[in-house]
Parts: C-alpha cells; structure tokens; sequence
C-alpha cells in the first residue's frame, strides 16, 4: 500500500510545479526567492505550453495563479511595517488556499492524478476515484495544520525575537519542519485516511470500505 502513496505523491509532483519550486526555493535560499522562482518558473511554463499547443492543467493553473499573487502579496508586504510578519502571512495564506480546496472537494486534483497514473484507480477497482478523493482530502488537511502550525511558529518568532534574529531562526526552521511534514505524508496519508473512514468524517463516498469488526 506504500506504493499507492508513493505513486499519489510522484503523480502530484509531476504536475504542481510552481508549489514544488516553492518549497525547494523556500527550503534552500529563504521565502521571498521562492515567491520570484514561482512567478518565473509559472510564467515560463506558460510560455512553454503555449509554443508547443499543450492546455494547461487545472493544477498548474491553480498553483500558478496562487503563487503569483503570492508573489505580489509579498511586494506588498516588503515594507518594514510588514517584514517580520511576511512569513505569517504567507504561510497563513498557503493554508487558507488548501482549506478552500479541501472543503470545496478535491475532485479537479483527483481526475488530474488519474490522467498521470491511471493505475492507481485499477488499485482499488470500481470505487477507485471516490477512495482517491477521500486520500487526497485527507492529504490538503494535512497540508492545512502544517500551514497552520508553521504560521504560528512564524508568529511567535516575529514577536519574540528581534528582526534580524527572526531572519536566521526562520531560515533554520523553515528547512527542518518540511521534513517530518513529507515523511508524515508518506507514511500516514493512508491510516490517516482510515482513520477518517472509520470515524466518518469523509462523505460516505470517499471512504474506505470498513469490515464487519470496524463498523
């Protein structure tokens, strides 16, 4: 089954590619390169597709218009007033996105994984797409308390520490917290996802099929 999240995830990267510019900008070289490598890498991508007569997706329309206007939130937010909260902000913002998703239903982002990897509705069969759904809002909430929790973490920093010391500490703490988010994605989207089925908190749907001593 670590091959149904491993397939999900590569199927997802494959195709979010300013939300993956992002976080590797974001984890190597500090938040405000990774709102310009967004912009850059979305218009560039345009571009591409453009020339060579290929739609674009509806994730990378979605990833793109959210990092660009990201991207001028931050232009907005580079004035002193702003700076040692931009981080807040932004990651307040990044979570608000994926809750919208999530609660609007995750239905856009699970045809356009199937297009990518086709196999893993074959996976589970009939039901394949509706348990899908139920994986990937499993996976936006969990995109969600990470936001969360980065953003209060950003908040606390900004009031406890000085400008210039808050610049370094968020540094640090934004490239150690992306690891245990993408290890718990791997490892837990599934049980999280059972878990969910079993205490019903997915429409009926998206939920794993429970067996008699699970009702």
């Amino acid at each position: 089954m670590k091959a149904t999240a491993g397939g999900m995830l590569g199927g997802l990267v494959g195709n979010l590619g300013p939300l993956v510019v992002f976080y590797a900008f974001d984890w190597t070289l500090g938040l405000k390169p990774a709102i310009v490598a967004c912009a850059v890498f979305s218009i560039g991508e345009v571009a591409w597709r453009f020339w060579r007569k290929e739609p674009l997706t509806f994730l990378f329309k979605l990833t793109a218009s959210t990092t660009i206007g990201l991207g001028l939130l931050d232009i907005w937010l580079a004035s002193p007033r702003f700076f040692s909260w931009e981080a807040t902000i932004t990651n307040a913002a990044f979570g608000g996105w994926f809750f919208w998703l999530m609660v609007k239903g995750p239905g856009p982002l699970t045809e356009q994984l199937l297009a990518l990897q086709p196999q893993l509705k074959e996976t589970w069969g009939p039901t394949g797409e509706a348990r899908l759904n139920g994986m990937m809002r499993v996976l936006l909430a969990m995109t969600v308390v990470f936001h969360a929790i980065t953003a209060v973490a950003y908040a606390f920093i900004a009031w406890r520490y000085t400008v210039e010391d808050a610049v370094g500490i968020r540094v640090i703490f934004g490239n150690v917290s992306l690891i245990p988010f993408l290890l718990a994605v791997f490892f837990w989207v599934q049980p999280l996802h059972r878990l969910a089925s079993r205490r019903g908190w997915l429409p009926e749907a998206e939920r794993l099929p429970l067996r008699p001593e699970q009702g």
